[in-house]
């Protein structure tokens, strides 16, 4: 086919396609940190997922470090055994995202709604002490209800 008739069929797409190896091991390390992060949400083990999916645990390992890649029907067979949308486990995710947004929007999704409210709320808190101070016509961040961290109790007593 001449590239004639090729731009013929394609229209005014002229730019090849951008398939690097970057783009590759980016793909490959999205779905192994989104295949760790289903088996976790699952409360599985590898060997739990190994056995569900038919392959060896080392290869659930090296999937989940990015070291191997996933084939179609594996990940689709992932995607049912976790429960997961097969987008989920490939998709890009929202748009515009660094890598590090991107994995914070992930975990957001993992947590539940309660997690996500205390994460909101501590976000919330930083920046408005790293902004110096709230902004106008905002109300005070709320104070945690509980101590996540207690203090540490001296073994001794004094007489």
């Amino acid at each position: 086919m001449s590239h004639g008739q090729r731009r013929g069929i394609l229209g005014n797409y002229t730019e090849p396609m951008p398939k690097t190896q970057a783009t590759n091991l980016q793909l490959r390390q999205r779905v192994a940190r989104r295949l760790r992060h289903g088996r976790l949400a699952k409360k599985m083990s590898q060997e739990q997922l190994a056995e569900a999916l038919g392959v060896s645990t080392e290869s659930v390992s090296r999937y989940e470090c990015g070291k191997l890649a996933v084939s179609l029907d594996l990940l689709s067979r992932a995607s049912r055994v976790l429960g997961l949308p097969l987008e989920q486990l490939v998709g890009g995710g929202p748009t515009g995202l660094s890598a590090t947004e991107a994995e914070l929007v992930e975990g957001w999704r993992q947590l539940g709604t309660r997690g996500q409210q205390a994460l909101l709320e501590l976000v919330r808190c930083w920046t408005g002490a790293q902004e110096g101070g709230r902004k106008t016509g905002e109300s005070s961040p709320r104070r945690p209800r509980k101590r996540l961290v207690q203090p540490a109790r001296s073994d001794t007593t004094a007489t």
